[in-house]
């Protein structure tokens, strides 16, 4: 298989239907000097994507799964052996504030703001291919960034899934869905515009394409993820006859290792697009997902006092970032509920990994010998 075709893939595993009408949402976030509170106002054009009439919308309420005890995320926490959230403070714990729903200058009532699913009456029917706008004002209390990797910071805040959205994986708004920390996707086929007001000396950085300073706008088939911090933090540009696409990073980077990445990323780029034939133009690689996401297999083995080196720290880089990157642009090209098919992204991720260390790293063999 010389390359992986992604509408091949979407026919084959029955994943999702892209339809040709998107929904777009629009938003303006206010955070709070405390970098505790965000204030958001926001307008959903939601279409009607499924087969029959629909007289409710749901929305995903996910920042609730932070408030309370009783929540799945913190049963799987628990089951990880993780009691921060459980014995968390309430200062630290994630939840919603306030909120109104208002349709064609019509409130929308919502019984339990500390539901993760919001089913919203609609006051007409609203038919297969038509489209609704809702304008909602809320505000949130984010969590400690310690319990999922997303929340704020002394250093900085990571925003991912605290937006109230559509699920586009139920068309139908019918199922109950909650949050699992698992990087399930929510968002397809959406165009976003996000800008924030953020206090003084503090940055945005998303994998939304920015057009001005803390403003975002694009198409996405992934959801979006947002980094607010007072530092500005590294990118790199790849440049090519084929290939324009800018890594930007969500941490700092040694100065070896920029330099390393500068030579490698190039090369791992055309690579993937040779095999999956696609490429985003910005690539956003946050820590969590970064210490989530390396190369298994090149780490360095520890028996008693000895520590033998398997690779090189230049080596190494290559590795871990190929992994990093591959399973990046995956998540950006190809639309899964990873509910249902969570295999399905790290087995093509595995595939290229493979692929890659026979094609270029013949000389680095973990297991066994060719020659």
């Amino acid at each position: 298989m010389k390359r992986i075709s992604i509408c091949l893939i979407f026919v084959f595993l029955g994943v999702v239907e892209v339809s040709a009408q998107k929904d777009s949402i629009y938003i303006e976030a206010k955070l709070s000097s405390d970098k505790k509170m965000l204030n958001v106002n926001e307008e959903i054009t939601y279409y009607n994507n499924s087969a029959k009439d629909l007289n409710t919308v749901k929305l995903l309420n996910w920042i609730s799964a932070y408030n309370r005890r009783r929540t799945s995320l913190v049963y799987r926490k628990l089951e990880d052996r993780n009691t921060d959230l459980h014995f968390a403070k309430k200062n630290e714990l994630g939840k919603l504030v306030s909120l109104n729903i208002k349709s064609s200058d019509q409130e929308i009532l919502v019984n339990n703001i500390s539901d993760e699913n919001f089913f919203l009456p609609l006051k007409e029917i609203l038919k297969p291919g038509e489209k609704v706008k809702l304008q909602l004002q809320y505000q949130i209390q984010l969590p400690d960034k310690r319990f999922t990797g997303y929340g704020t910071s002394d250093k900085n805040i990571a925003l991912k899934y605290f937006f109230i959205v559509p699920d586009r994986f139920d068309p139908d708004n019918i199922s109950k869905r909650n949050y699992h920390d698992i990087e399930e996707s929510v968002s397809f086929n959406t165009f976003w515009t996000v800008n924030f007001d953020l206090p003084v000396n503090y940055f945005a950085e998303s994998n939304l394409l920015q057009t001005q300073m803390n403003s975002f706008s694009g198409y996405l088939d992934s959801d979006p993820e947002f980094l607010i911090s007072p530092n500005e933090y590294p990118s790199i540009n790849v440049n090519t006859d084929d290939i324009n696409t800018e890594v930007k990073f969500g941490y700092n980077l040694k100065p070896e290792e920029k330099q390393n990445l500068e030579f490698y990323l190039p090369l791992h780029l055309k690579f993937i697009k040779e095999k999956i034939g696609v490429l985003p133009k910005r690539i956003f690689i946050s820590e969590k997902f970064r210490n989530k996401e390396d190369f298994f297999g090149n780490n360095d083995i520890t028996f008693l006092k000895f520590r033998f080196q398997l690779f090189t720290p230049a080596e190494n880089t290559d590795l871990d970032y190929f992994g990093i990157v591959a399973k990046k642009i995956l998540d950006e090209s190809i639309i899964t509920d990873k509910q249902n098919y969570h295999w399905f992204k790290s087995g093509l991720k595995s595939y290229l990994e493979i692929q890659y260390l026979k094609k270029i790293l013949r000389r680095y063999q973990i297991i066994g010998n060719s020659t």
